[in-house]
């Protein structure tokens, strides 16, 4: 790409600061030394944005760490939000689209007459601050403050069209694609079924176009992730979040329709888990654009607190000599290494900047073979507590399978146990991914052996899984139980037969075969879904009835933890808008060409396909147009007003 940040005019050329997984509020739960990491560093990447004068602010999602942060929280995030984006500053940009079309609140914060807007921020939701159980989020919130743009959020989930926001400075025009988290299983299906639209225009010159999405990109097992290439060739970057390694040089992407596409990958700017990928160094980007040229500048963040990686492979040091095989030994050297190793690679991270942690998070993994190398070392947690941040989980021990070790099945119950068990492990300290991973072990355990459910289905099971681990959500289990035995009854009530344990047992037999005949899976996860998701059908006394409610009386209404979440079919509030002809300011029409994303048509880059839709701006007299405290630019272009009749 050439360098859109040279020999250029600040007139055409755009400045936008790109960030994702902020997670502020995630220091609330942990039990590590980190206070307000999330915060200090948001405050950061908003006064880099300011610093920088940048145009705007674009974030991928998981800005917060929770669906429902604390109010403290909340409040730390509208005080420094309202520091470095609340201003008279001129926009120097336009809005092109049609904000009722893109915006939940029917509006553009920076056009708000009530608003003095400096430095907009557009963000799409994350699997954290995905408003999961109910159709109102943290991000609405921010939104009807008017602090924050909220897009890419949907209420039909059989059918996604995707209307961009197209952006004008100059004669650099950008479309800006937003889709927020869905569940990687309902977003591959929906691909599958040519169920996604991308809207293009088609009355207005060439756009830069970015995607911007907030899904798995590494695979974990199958349809839990978003293939890089699934996406259509006309665009020219994706943001892509979610992924807590910072990869933030953009990598070209060789699509399936033979053209290429760039994705840049920025990271989290706050480590939530101790994984290798978090302890790359962070950053953001400085995405400058102007015409169909880009430029992605990486820049360090400086107020992160440091985080060093390391393994340590018993077998290995030991054959070198460095210990010797008693525990003893075996404690003095992983006491050395953390002291002599570890501790000063982390202070070797410090910036300098006066808000930066100094505490370091250190992670060592400790590969063993021999059961007797499975050490107590809680003694060094107390050793090092004033010196690392998270002393009680700086070391974990993993078993390292030899060369060739195979697992010897027999048909012993302890065997039948023990696999079960063997689902539950994976090498991770991520629990959305451990619990992706949970689930694909334990679909595989039942197909391939010969064990069958009788009352729960696997789709049921894994869903609990799911909920449990990640959202917290204690009672799903129950839930799910009573939701099941409560279809198998009805199910029963309609058959003829003896009232014993053979034929009630062979009528539900009969029941998981048909299903399965039916390839019911998919409907019956998400019958499983809208039921978790919807506290009217969650049913208290049914939970307690079967014995499995919590101990400690708690409600069974949907945890509100964090979550990566499954969406919901709840209609989307829309806030009524003022007139937008108080508030217009005379853009041009885009009408909208509509791309069907399928597999394996490919799609004619050129093409401008079927399904026409408009971008309109009302008309009105620019006295009423002009916010008196915000300045903007106006478009020589002249509007193109196209009647609503015109379009689908």
């Amino acid at each position: 790409m050439a360098d859109a940040g040279q020999r250029t005019s600040n007139s055409d050329r755009f400045k936008i600061l790109v960030a994702t997984d902020c997670h502020l509020g995630y220091e609330v739960k942990t039990k590590r030394a980190q206070d307000s990491d999330s915060i200090i560093t948001f405050e950061e990447i908003l006064k880099t944005a300011q610093e920088r004068d940048v145009d705007f602010i674009l974030l991928a999602g998981d800005m917060f760490h929770d669906p429902k942060p604390s109010q403290r929280i909340i409040l730390e995030s509208l005080n420094l939000l309202k520091k470095y984006c609340a201003g008279k500053r001129a926009i120097p940009f336009e809005l092109l689209s049609n904000p009722k079309d893109i915006f939940p609140n029917k509006m553009v914060n920076y056009e708000d007459e009530n608003m003095n807007i400096s430095i907009p921020v557009f963000s799409i939701h994350g699997n954290h601050d995905n408003p999961n159980f109910e159709s109102t989020g943290t991000l609405d919130l921010l939104m009807a403050s008017g602090l924050v743009n909220y897009f890419g959020k949907w209420s039909n989930l059989q059918q996604i069209k995707v209307t961009p926001m197209i952006f004008q400075k100059g004669e650099t025009l950008v479309a800006i694609y937003g889709v927020g988290y869905l569940s990687e299983q309902r977003l591959s299906r929906l691909f599958r079924e040519g169920q996604v639209h991308f809207l293009r225009p088609s009355n207005i010159g060439k756009c830069f176009n970015i995607l911007v999405l907030h899904q798995n990109r590494a695979r974990h097992s199958e349809n839990d992730y978003i293939e890089e290439n699934r996406f259509p060739p006309w665009f020219d970057l994706i943001i892509w979040g979610h992924e807590h390694e910072c990869r933030i040089s953009p990598e070209v992407i060789q699509c399936r329709e033979g053209s290429t596409y760039d994705i840049c990958q920025p990271g989290s700017s706050v480590a939530t888990s101790l994984s290798e990928g978090e302890s790359v160094p962070k950053h953001v980007g400085l995405l400058l654009i102007q015409g169909e040229n880009y430029r992605m500048r990486s820049i360090k963040l400086k107020t992160v607190r440091p985080f060093f990686f390391g393994n340590i492979s018993l077998s290995e040091i030991m054959e070198k000599g460095y210990c010797d095989y008693s525990p003893e030994g075996i404690v003095e050297y992983i006491d050395d290494y953390i002291k002599n190793t570890a501790i000063p690679a982390g202070k070797k991270m410090l910036s300098g900047h006066e808000d930066q942690p100094k505490r370091p998070l250190i992670r060592l993994r400790i590969f063993y073979t021999k059961e007797y190398q499975n050490l107590d070392t809680s003694h060094l947690s107390h050793k090092y507590n004033d010196l690392v941040a998270n002393p009680g989980d700086m070391l974990i021990f993993k078993k390292e399978k030899a060369p060739g070790e195979k697992k010897v099945k027999n048909d012993h119950f302890a065997d039948l146990t023990e696999d079960i068990a063997e689902c539950f492990r994976h090498d991770t300290d991520d629990p959305q991914e451990w619990t992706k991973t949970v689930q694909s072990g334990i679909t595989k355990f039942f197909e391939q052996n010969d064990y069958q459910l009788q009352v729960m289905s696997l789709a049921g099971i894994n869903e609990a899984v799911h909920r449990c681990v990640v959202s917290g959500d204690s009672d799903a289990f129950a839930q799910v139980m009573e939701h099941q035995i409560k279809k198998s009854i009805d199910y029963l009530m309609t058959k003829d037969g003896e009232a014993n344990a053979e034929s009630v047992l062979a009528q539900l037999q009969m029941y998981r075969a048909e299903r399965k005949m039916k390839d019911e899976e998919d409907e019956e996860l998400k019958e499983v879904q809208d039921m978790l998701n919807n506290p009217a059908q969650r049913s208290v006394p049914a939970a307690k009835a079967v014995d499995v409610s919590p101990d400690d009386g708690s409600s069974t209404a949907p945890a509100r933890g964090h979550s990566r979440g499954k969406s919901t079919t709840a209609k989307t509030p829309r806030a009524s808008s003022r007139g937008r002809g108080t508030r217009g300011r005379g853009r041009g029409m885009a009408t909208l060409d509509s791309i069907i994303v399928r597999h394996p048509t490919p799609i004619d880059k050129d093409d401008s396909g079927d399904d026409i839709t408009a971008f309109k701006r009302f008309a009105a007299p620019s006295s009423q147009r002009a916010n008196p405290n915000t300045q903007t630019t106006k478009s020589q272009k002249k509007p193109l007003y196209i009647d609503s009749s015109d379009s689908e």
